[in-house]
């Protein structure tokens, strides 16, 4: 995709760049920076981000929201709305990543070729559970980060008032504590084990994301806009 808007259109919330790409198809952390002139590419939620500097190191990241990323990112949207999560389980395949390699161009800082990125064939038919399984998967994988993120905001607050002393937890009853969770929990299925109460993994921690992987048979059609 092309739609370009100003720079200052950027936040730290929504923008991505190559540096806050993660490796290893392990999705997007918030950037260190903002770009201070230029343009920047809006990318919209259901689209797949692509970096295209060292294709080798595979980051790629489905969007769940609407937001602007750098030129070095590139944007990839299924001409078929209702199939983007299939695509991307496809494009996050290393088969994808292996064939963007064959048309890289450089040595000491390679980058990917757009043009031969969508000659990349996937199957164009998919079933309509293997969707419904894709999103619903993409959907939980999406919430179980906000949720992650969220938590470590809460820390970064919490921490620096424990180890100051601002917020006192000497006279915490631990008992009661356990017993206040233990009813909370308890509506989602969920119960506090005596070895979590000795301090053990948390029950109802938010699964990992899925390896979500599909393999493209042969003979198949480009599923990618030009």
């Amino acid at each position: 995709m092309k739609e370009k808007v100003d720079y200052n259109e950027a936040n730290f919330d929504t923008y991505v760049s190559t540096e806050s790409l993660l490796p290893g198809k392990k999705g997007r952390q918030a950037p260190s920076s903002l770009p201070q002139t230029g343009k920047v590419t809006v990318y919209k939620a259901g689209d797949i981000l692509v970096s295209n500097i060292r294709p080798y190191f595979k980051k790629i990241w489905y969007a769940d929201r609407t937001g602007t990323c750098s030129g070095d990112v590139l944007v990839f949207r299924s001409k078929q709305p209702e199939q983007s999560g299939y695509l991307y389980s496809c494009m996050r395949s290393d088969a994808f990543f292996d064939y963007i390699m064959k048309g890289a161009k450089g040595t000491k800082m390679p980058r990917g070729d757009k043009k031969q990125m969508l000659t990349y064939k996937v199957a164009s038919n998919p079933s309509g559970a293997t969707v419904d399984f894709i999103e619903s998967a993409l959907s939980q994988a999406s919430s179980s980060s906000k949720e992650k993120h969220r938590l470590a905001a809460l820390r970064d607050v919490l921490l620096p008032k424990l180890m100051s002393g601002e917020i006192d937890v000497s006279k915490v009853d631990l008992k009661q504590l356990n017993s206040h969770l233990e009813e909370t929990l308890r509506p989602f299925g969920c119960h506090i084990p005596a070895a979590q109460k000795r301090g053990g993994p948390h029950p109802c921690e938010p699964p990992r994301s899925p390896n979500l992987q599909v393999t493209a048979p042969t003979g198949t059609t480009p599923l990618l806009p030009k």
